[in-house]
């Protein structure tokens, strides 16, 4: 009897101690650090929206060999985080943010996702973030693609935390090519 308590209490401890697989990713992309004011009219307001073209909201996808694929979501949602961050980042250059203001920018993530597979001997992973930003004021439409792309092979599987990194240096790239944009710029400033 006391061989089978021990049985169970072995096997309780042995199952505490699996490692257990995240539902969701934690993406935090960052604003450049020196934001310059580059609109200085009292009246340069904007409203921003995100919208998410991808067919799934998987972020990271694990497809190993015969293994059961992983596949993990972000939360907040990318289309939500992207529309954050820019507001954020167009108010430190010197836009208010107004629901029924003139120009409105929709941010649309059309792919974000880092796929690790395993076709032979090591592990490959594939990061593509694409990103499209519509700026629509006085009936003029502009739509710029930004994308970022890259790949790497490495013996062991990649951390989740550097899976996380690649896409949020993708991410902060895209972000600053952005704010930075000149035609977007001249859009608002119409």
């Amino acid at each position: 009897m006391k061989h089978i308590l021990f049985a169970i209490a072995f096997a309780l401890v042995l199952s505490s101690c699996a490692a257990e697989v995240p539902r969701h990713t934690n993406l935090h992309p960052a604003l450049p650090e020196r934001l310059n004011q580059r609109y200085a009219q009292d009246d340069s307001a904007f409203a921003i929206t995100g919208k998410d073209s991808r067919r799934s909201a998987d972020v990271i996808v694990f497809a190993l060999g015969n293994d059961p694929v992983i596949r993990l979501d972000n939360r907040p949602a990318p289309e939500e985080l992207l529309a954050d961050l820019l507001s954020l980042g167009f108010q430190k250059q010197g836009l208010i943010v107004y629901p029924a203001a003139p120009t409105h920018l929709t941010v649309i993530v059309d792919e974000l996702v880092a796929k690790v597979t395993r076709p032979k001997a090591l592990f490959r992973t594939e990061t593509k973030t694409r990103v499209r930003l519509s700026v629509q004021k006085h009936g003029t439409t502009l739509t710029r693609t930004f994308t970022r792309e890259s790949s790497g092979e490495t013996l062991r599987r990649p951390e989740l935390s550097v899976l996380e990194q690649g896409l949020n240096d993708q991410l902060t790239d895209i972000i600053a090519q952005i704010l930075a944009d000149r035609d977007i710029r001249r859009v608002i400033d119409k």
